[in-house]
């Protein structure tokens, strides 16, 4: 169970949020964008305002810089948007990314409470396993089985799998209907899976552990996504590094029992199985993985090549920063970042006509100088509050530094953190950290 045993309604509501990020459906009202975690959302909001009007009290009073900071990205972002093009057209968008800001605030107040790291730990697990099971159906049966997005609304874009190269690979789109938002997912929660255990006693937790990894890993493959691909294995090789390091001037005692070398058999025999029977597959996606990464480096060394990679991305930042440059104050505003390429010297491609594919370029061109210095405190301001913690063993603190730093990453690579399916995700997860954050240098002061 998710949550206790007795689940408050704020609980519950909690949980309903949670579930909804991972349904990527929205509809455009005329003041606002609403997604589905809005639907529970609004009404834990409803319930908060009533709690408080009951009791005769509000605590919003204590910010910290971190919070100001959030004030200030909401503040600048909607003057910028007011001032800019299509105010009225982008409104309902950015209002939407406001209230995925306002996750951040509710998480961390409530941390330990009404949301737990134990909670944290368990919706890991069931989204990350969701995620690869049904991109590993989708790639076995060449469907869009779980793309939800096919089954209400305008039909998307991507309801067919997309074909690497001259192979007949395509791409597990799990519930999102992108490769990539698969692949950020995994990324971003693949962390807390690994460094569970001392939250799960179960001496049998190890082998859920090992199935979601492997689970997650072949799908996160199957995204063709290259740079998710590499940061999962950078992070699994430094959970290897600091495992081998923690042990190595001990002596390890190898010590099994009958039921777990019997669980390891049957998981190996079906893993040896699967792969016999899926081996065509297995080929082709060899075959996709090796044109992605070939096409990436052949672009990286031939310059102004067209490609849907790294040099693209390339050519859009340097057209922001033209654009900043010429306006280093006052910004286009929400999403009209995606209008800059026909004013500035950059290569971009025609079907390349998004917002830059770094949100920190997008930062700099939507608000300005004021808005990228409010989004940088916001992002970075954590790693500081995890440097007061340098002396703690707490093993989930890894987990958020590894999960907030392929955040940093991502948000380099991909514009999925502005967009209204994930960016919901990724404020719950600051605000999830800063929480953690708090109650640590509580015991921390406690102690000394």
């Amino acid at each position: 169970m998710l949550f206790s045993n007795r689940i408050t309604i704020e609980q519950f509501l909690v949980m309903g949020v949670l579930f909804g990020l991972l349904f990527p459906l929205t509809i455009i009202l005329p003041l606002f964008r609403l997604a589905v975690w809005n639907i529970p959302g609004l009404i834990l909001l409803l319930w908060i305002v009533l709690r408080g009007a009951n009791r005769q009290m509000f605590r919003l009073n204590n910010f910290d810089l971190w919070e100001y900071s959030i004030l200030g990205v909401i503040l600048i972002y909607f003057i910028m948007t007011l001032v800019g093009k299509d105010f009225i057209s982008n409104l309902s968008h950015l209002n939407h990314y406001i209230s995925c800001l306002a996750l951040s605030f509710y998480f961390r107040r409530n941390y330990g409470k009404i949301f737990t790291t134990k909670h944290f730990i368990i919706f890991a697990f069931i989204s990350v396993g969701l995620e690869s099971i049904i991109g590993l159906i989708q790639q076995i049966t060449s469907s869009e089985f779980g793309n939800i997005g096919v089954y209400f609304g305008k039909t998307p874009e991507t309801t067919e799998l997309r074909a690497i190269g001259d192979s007949s690979m395509g791409r597990v789109i799990g519930t999102f209907g992108t490769g990539n938002l698969v692949g950020n997912w995994i990324i971003i929660f693949l962390p807390f899976i690994l460094y569970s255990s001392e939250y799960f006693q179960n001496k049998y937790s190890w082998v859920s552990r090992i199935i979601i990894v492997i689970m997650s890993l072949i799908a996160i493959i199957m995204t063709i996504s290259r740079f998710n691909i590499a940061i999962y294995l950078g992070i699994i090789i430094f959970t290897i590094f600091l495992y081998i390091k923690k042990n190595l001037k001990r002596k390890i005692k190898l010590k099994i029992s009958l039921i777990s070398a019997l669980i390891l058999f049957v998981m190996l025999t079906f893993s040896v199985g699967s792969l016999v029977i899926i081996w065509e597959e297995v080929g082709m996606m060899k075959k996709a993985v090796e044109f992605r990464f070939s096409d990436t480096f052949e672009a990286a060394s031939q310059t102004g090549k067209h490609t849907h990679g790294i040099n693209a991305r390339m050519e859009m930042n340097k057209g922001a920063l033209q654009a900043f440059i010429r306006s280093p104050l006052i910004g286009v505003g929400y999403k009209n970042s995606r209008w800059i390429w026909p004013t500035v010297d950059a290569d971009v491609p025609s079907n390349w006509i998004y917002q830059p594919h770094n949100i920190y370029m997008v930062m700099l061109v939507e608000g300005g100088i004021f808005l990228f210095i409010f989004y940088v405190i916001y992002t970075f301001y954590p790693f500081y509050k995890m440097w007061l913690l340098k002396k703690s063993n707490e093993p989930i603190l890894i987990a958020f530094f590894l999960s907030l730093s392929a955040c940093i990453g991502i948000q380099m690579m991909y514009i999925t953190f502005t967009s209204p399916i994930f960016a919901g995700v990724y404020t719950m997860i600051l605000g999830s950290a800063m929480g953690y954050f708090d109650q640590e240098l509580i015991k921390l002061k406690e102690k000394s």
